[in-house]
């Protein structure tokens, strides 16, 4: 591995995040790169492995709190509409082996998936209407209000 973690690598509400959490993320993320991970990039990776760690504790906590049963049927569905989405089974085996990824760890990923869908669900719509957008401009013009301004520019010819 091109790095590793030895201790908790984050505290999420008094939680620890444990290394070996981050440690098969970053194995998995290896997997996907072939192993070469260029040396000027690890810092980058690292910030970027570490952010995907925490994103999925804190949506596994939120599934957890909230309760939001998942059964296999409803993961099964997504994971079958996910392996239709490419034109051939060969392509979904490719995806894996490029990715990085078993069966078994995207499963879990589509699990977490729909218990997202089903927080966000719960927590009600949160898309916005193109007359919302409109009420809020007519509602507060001077958020929108900008002073006027003068753009010049000239050209210096040697005489």
């Amino acid at each position: 591995m091109p790095f590793e973690a030895t201790g908790p690598v984050a505290l999420i509400s008094g939680k620890e995040v444990p290394a070996k959490v981050f440690n098969e993320e970053v194995e998995r993320f290896t997997r996907a790169m072939s192993g070469r991970v260029p040396p000027m990039m690890l810092a980058s990776y690292k910030k970027r492995v570490l952010s995907k760690v925490v994103d999925s504790q804190l949506i596994q906590m939120t599934i957890d709190e909230q309760k939001i049963e998942i059964a296999d049927a409803e993961v099964d569905a997504e994971l079958e509409q996910m392996k239709a989405s490419f034109p051939d089974p060969k392509l979904f085996e490719q995806f894996m082996q490029q990715s990085g990824q078993t069966l078994e760890e995207i499963r879990e990923d589509v699990k977490q998936q729909v218990g997202l869908k089903k927080i966000l669900a719960k927590t009600g719509d949160s898309s916005v209407t193109d007359e919302d957008i409109k009420k809020f401009f007519e509602d507060n013009p001077e958020k929108f209000e900008q002073p006027e301004q003068v753009k010049a520019s000239h050209i210096l010819i040697k005489v």
